[in-house]
């Protein structure tokens, strides 16, 4: 299907962004269109700031549907594709956690505090693989993205999803426990989110028989 995005640099919530290039990036159809600007908030919020912006999606809904459905695209400059997404891409394969992995060693080698992606869309990616079975394939991922942002007690609770969901429930288990550790000096998250990471942690620990200490 032919699909039309448009996204703001200062969408209140972040990893919209490089969620809609990454999946712009792989429709396939020729007949996509981007619409990337710098402000306009989230969603229809971008109307008010682009009043162009609601004619440009009937225009392309006319071009698209019904002057020349299925017909060539309307000749227009597909905007940059940026390198995380294409990092995203290599991450979601099989194997390619590895591979990624690989390349953030050498990027640190240059600058030890590179990251390479995204630590709330590899967290996503993560997920995404659990959900159709693909466990060994999300802790990989889970494990990479833990590899590159490790003081992050969200995503050793990620990382001990996957290992419980893969079976591995020791494992599970050590994770959950360095969530609490870490969680009395977490400054990135507030403190709502920190007591849902807590809660999540500790869930896992009830139900793996070991309540916390």
């Amino acid at each position: 299907m032919p699909v039309f995005f448009s996204i703001a640099d200062d969408d209140e919530f972040p990893p919209t962004v490089l969620a809609i290039e990454w999946l712009y990036s792989l429709t396939s159809n020729a007949r996509k269109r981007l619409v990337h600007y710098a402000t306009g908030g989230h969603g229809a919020d971008m109307f008010a700031v682009h009043p162009e912006l609601p004619g440009m999606i009937a225009d392309w809904y006319v071009s698209t549907l019904i002057k020349t459905p299925g017909g060539e695209p309307d000749t227009k400059d597909a905007p940059p594709i940026t390198p995380e997404v294409h990092i995203l891409d290599e991450i979601d394969q099989p194997g390619g956690a590895a591979k990624v992995g690989e390349l953030l060693e050498e990027a640190r080698k240059r600058d030890p505090k590179a990251t390479l992606f995204s630590e709330a869309m590899v967290n996503l990616v993560g997920y995404d693989h659990i959900q159709p079975g693909d466990t060994k394939g999300a802790v990989e991922i889970m494990k990479l993205n833990v590899a590159a942002y490790p003081n992050s007690p969200n995503l050793y609770d990620s990382l001990s999803d996957a290992y419980l969901a893969d079976g591995q429930k020791e494992l599970a288990r050590q994770n959950a426990k360095r969530v609490l550790e870490l969680l009395p000096s977490d400054t990135t998250d507030n403190e709502q989110r920190r007591n849902g990471i807590r809660a999540s942690a500790e869930q896992k620990l009830k139900q793996l028989g070991d309540a916390r200490q």
